[in-house]
């Protein structure tokens, strides 16, 4: 069943590609000929950019631009490029036949539409700070949560005992318009958020196989050193967890299950 959804996704996708690229090839400006090729060459390497984490956003998930999304704009390209030779090449065996009006002016309207989104992913490949680490787009919503957790412990909201899957936190914060802290969360590793202690939110990330991991961050009043910290009634294997500063106030955690 999935390659057949696959197939006809392929088929669907070509008809597209070549429609497009032979529309705006009935037009008698040849530059314009080019703009599916260039809007593809484009969505190409921002596709690759952002596949590799090379663009990250702070809105992100962890796999928010898939590299399926690069391959598409990949067999855009292809698709593109061999439609206007084979054009090319049937045109030079009979007359050119160029759009009516009607035609022409939505070949026009799609090439500029083609040209704007190009324009605005030039303008995001060009603009984007690459000198940023983008490291510190995950530490910004760590930080954003724990001091969300903070605010609400300080407010007698939340206790030290309290303990929220991710799913729970979002719907509390759904029904309390929190909505500034809630795109942090729902963009966000995390599966589950409490309290190791007043001074410290403890948010679990990642389970794989009999390894959890996730994050520390303290409001700064304690630090912990890198090693190996008892906890009682954790039920981790060993009764505790490895802790590794990553930076002022982050700490990152492991243990095994």
């Amino acid at each position: 069943m999935e390659w057949l959804i696959l197939i006809g996704f392929l088929l669907f996708t070509t008809i597209v590609y070549v429609y497009l690229q032979k529309l705006v090839m009935k037009l008698p400006q040849k530059i314009l000929h080019f703009v599916p090729i260039i809007f593809f060459c484009v969505l190409t390497v921002y596709g690759f950019f952002r596949s590799n984490g090379i663009m990250v956003y702070y809105s992100d998930t962890e796999d928010s631009f898939l590299w399926t999304d690069c391959a598409i704009a990949v067999y855009g390209l292809i698709t593109s490029i061999i439609t206007m030779i084979v054009v090319y090449l049937r045109r030079r065996k009979k007359a050119v036949t160029h759009s009516g009006k009607i035609g022409k002016v939505f070949a026009v309207a799609v090439s500029f539409f083609l040209l704007a989104v190009t324009g605005f992913y030039v303008c995001e490949i060009a603009l984007y700070d690459y000198t940023q680490n983008t490291v510190d787009y995950k530490n910004q919503k760590l930080v954003t949560v724990s001091d969300y957790m903070f605010d609400k412990l300080h407010d007698g909201v939340f206790y030290t005992d309290t303990y929220l899957d991710k799913r729970k936190l979002l719907e509390y914060m759904d029904q309390n318009k929190d909505s500034d802290v809630y795109n942090a969360v729902r963009y966000s590793e995390l599966t589950s958020v409490g309290f190791l202690d007043e001074h410290t939110v403890k948010i679990t990330g990642k389970v794989l196989f009999h390894s959890i991991s996730g994050y520390l961050i303290t409001d700064g009043r304690k630090n912990y050193k890198n090693g190996f910290y008892k906890i009682s009634g954790s039920g981790y294997d060993g009764g505790g967890i490895y802790i590794h500063r990553e930076s002022e106030n982050i700490y990152s955690w492991s243990a095994g299950q």
